[in-house]
């Protein structure tokens, strides 16, 4: 079994038939790079719009560590929960109360929690107002 993979394998060297990149995913690459920086900029820009709309500088969502800081007080939550974000409960915890805090249900808070790439943009597009005071 090895000998006729080595077989190949030096034949195919031989007569120059070696590609380190199959030509059909090379084709695809550079689109799927222009889709996900797509992609990453709509994300961006929907994370100020939530940002804004409870209060917060958008451009705060920019700053790595200190936008967590900022949306664990979006969710009324301390923000020194961003030392505990590895562990995936606060993160959780702060999806239910970030829904509470928009006015939407446990049906919201599951949606953001599972598919967060599409319930994100619903709150910071969509009509939901920012609650100071949610009811728990």
């Amino acid at each position: 079994m090895e000998e006729m993979i080595l077989e190949g394998i030096t034949s195919n060297l031989e007569a120059g038939n070696v590609s380190f990149m199959n030509t059909d995913f090379a084709s695809m690459g550079m689109p799927m790079i222009i889709f996900w920086i797509v992609v990453m900029i709509f994300e961006i820009f929907c994370s100020w719009k939530m940002f804004e709309k409870a209060w917060v500088a958008g451009r705060k969502c920019l700053i790595p560590i200190y936008n967590l800081v900022c949306y664990f007080r979006i969710c009324g939550m301390s923000g020194r929960r961003v030392l505990w974000c590895w562990l995936i409960v606060p993160v959780i915890v702060s999806y239910f109360k970030l829904a509470k805090k928009f006015g939407k249900g446990t049906g919201f808070w599951f949606g953001l929690t599972f598919f967060s790439g599409i319930f994100v943009p619903i709150l910071a597009l969509g009509s939901a107002k920012y609650q100071t005071e949610s009811k728990e």
